[in-house]
């Protein structure tokens, strides 16, 4: 992000909390407050939004939407305290553009990684058969296979279409010699087992 535009930034955020703490000194007496800082959690947030933002959707990892989610709900906070309007005004502001952005992603990341029932993961891995699968919530699975591992089985997860991968598969601290791949169920993989 460029020097000018996260000078736009610190002093919307600033003249919210001003404006927020101006509001509250109606009601409550408040002692000589800093206004002058800004969180820098908020403003790293705000950075890491406008950047991750820049990815597709479809594209991106899990980390990638998690880490949004995280930001997005970082930022959501701290306007829920600065009882800040999410209003069509705030949304062509610096920071509502970011935020609105963000939230638009999400509900678009939201629709592609989705919650399937396990049996259902089950179907979609066939004919590789894990020794185990774990549902890690939020989309994620784990499938797991002990020693000697069948790579055949590894090697088709990781080509199945309308699955995506999070990351290489791996050797888990507690598996020995096992493999262990993560990956979420994209929408369209999901489409024929709706009920």
């Amino acid at each position: 992000m460029i020097s000018s535009n996260e000078n736009k930034l610190y002093n919307q955020l600033q003249d919210m909390i001003i404006r927020h703490i101006e509001e509250v000194s109606r009601y409550i007496v408040i002692g000589k407050i800093a206004v002058d800082q800004v969180p820098q959690e908020i403003v790293d947030s705000l950075e890491q939004l406008d950047d991750l933002c820049n990815l597709s959707p479809k594209h991106a990892s899990y980390l990638e939407y998690e880490t949004i989610r995280f930001h997005l709900g970082c930022l959501e906070t701290f306007f829920q305290h600065m009882n800040q309007p999410l209003d069509l005004h705030f949304q062509h502001t610096p920071v509502g553009r970011i935020w609105w952005r963000a939230k638009m992603w999400n509900e678009q990341a939201t629709k592609i990684v989705i919650d399937v029932p396990i049996r259902t993961v089950w179907q979609i891995l066939e004919p590789a058969v894990p020794d185990c699968l774990h549902a890690l919530g939020n989309g994620l699975f784990e499938a797991r296979w002990w020693k000697p591992v069948p790579m055949m089985d590894v090697e088709i997860i990781s080509r199945t279409e309308g699955l995506l991968m999070m990351g290489d598969p791996f050797e888990p601290a507690d598996l020995p010699n096992g493999i262990a791949v993560r990956f979420s169920v994209l929408e369209s993989n999901n489409s024929p087992y709706h009920h």
